[in-house]
C-alpha cells in the first residue's frame, strides 16, 4: 500500500483534536489481515480526553490482528459507486470484533459520565487486505471517497443516514474489492469541502503517486488557512508510507512569529556565550 498522511495547520484549533493511525502486519500470521487505517476527531475537545482517540485505535488494532483468522473468506464485490453492504454478523470479520469492543468502551465512558465527546465524535475504521478486499465503517461526518479509473465515488455516504446513539456507534461494515492503483481518501468535512470546491478530487483521481504532492502544493493558497487532515491510500503490492511530519502546513503569520522567536533564542544564546567569557 502507498500511504500519504496530510495534516493541515495542526494546532490551529485548540478545541479540536484529530489523529490518524496506520498499522501494518508485523508477522506472518497477521499478513492476510493486511493494513488497518483509523482516523478520529473530537470537537470541543477537553484535555481529560487527550488519550481518547489513541485508546480506541489501540482497541481496534489489538482485536483486528488478534483475530486475523476470522477474516472474510469470500471476496465481496464492488460495481461502480455501489458497494455491497452487509449486516454486521458477530465475529464474521476481525474488524467487526474490534468495533464491538470499541462500542463497549464507548458505553463504559458514558456510564462513567464522560460524555463531553458525545455529538463531537467522528471516526473511520478501514482495513485493506493484500488481495485488496476492503472493509470500512464510520460514525460522524468524516468522508470516505474511492477514486477509481478517474471516477470519484463517495462510498462513505452509505453511513451518513445512521444516527449516533449510546448503544452502538459502529453498527455495520461495508465491503468491497479494489484493483491495483485504486485510491481511497479519508477526510474531515472542512478539507473535503475545499477539495471539492477547488476540483482537487478530479485531479487526484487522474494523478500518479508521484504527482500527488505536486497537486497539493499548487493548491497551497486554498489550504494554507485550512484546518484538518487527509489520509490517502493507494492499493498497491508495495508498502510505503509518506509521513505527515513534512506536510504540516503553517499559517504564514505563525511562521513569521516562529522565525522571530528562533532568532531571539539564538541572539540570547550568543549573548550568554559572550558574557560568559
Amino acid at each position: 500500500m502507498e500511504i500519504f498522511e496530510f495534516y493541515f495547520n495542526p494546532g490551529k484549533k485548540t478545541d479540536t483534536k484529530y489523529e490518524t493511525f496506520c498499522f501494518a502486519p508485523t508477522n506472518k500470521k497477521e499478513e492476510k489481515s493486511g493494513h488497518l487505517f483509523l482516523a478520529g476527531e473530537i470537537k470541543n475537545y477537553l484535555p481529560k480526553n487527550r488519550y481518547f482517540l489513541s485508546e480506541i485505535a489501540k482497541i481496534i488494532k489489538k482485536h483486528y490482528y488478534k483475530n486475523s483468522d476470522n477474516s472474510l473468506t469470500s471476496e465481496p464485490r464492488v460495481s461502480g459507486a455501489k458497494m455491497e453492504r452487509k449486516a454486521n454478523p458477530q465475529g464474521q470479520t476481525s474488524l467487526t470484533i474490534g468495533l464491538e469492543k470499541t462500542n463497549e468502551f464507548l458505553q463504559e465512558q458514558i456510564k462513567k459520565n464522560n460524555v463531553d465527546w458525545l455529538g463531537n465524535f467522528n471516526f473511520v475504521a478501514l482495513s485493506l487486505t493484500p488481495t485488496f478486499s476492503l472493509n470500512f465503517t464510520k460514525t460522524g461526518d468524516f468522508k470516505i471517497l474511492l477514486l477509481k479509473q478517474g471516477q470519484i465515488y463517495n462510498i462513505g455516504r452509505t453511513f451518513d443516514s445512521y444516527q449516533e446513539n449510546s448503544l452502538s456507534f459502529f453498527q455495520n461494515i461495508a465491503n468491497g474489492k479494489l484493483n491495483e492503483d485504486d485510491k481511497i481518501l479519508i477526510l474531515d468535512e472542512e478539507i473535503f469541502n475545499i477539495f471539492e470546491n477547488e476540483n482537487i478530487f478530479s485531479e487526484l483521481a487522474l494523478a500518479s503517486k508521484d504527482e500527488i504532492k505536486k497537486i497539493l502544493k499548487q493548491k497551497r493558497k486554498f489550504l494554507k488557512k485550512a484546518f484538518g487532515f487527509c489520509l490517502l491510500i493507494i492499493a498497491s503490492s508495495m508498502t510505503r508510507q509518506y509521513q505527515n511530519k513534512s506536510w504540516r502546513w503553517i499559517n504564514p503569520r505563525r511562521k513569521k512569529v516562529l522565525i522571530s522567536i528562533l532568532i531571539l533564542i539564538i541572539l540570547l544564546f550568543l549573548g550568554y556565550l559572550l558574557f560568559k567569557k
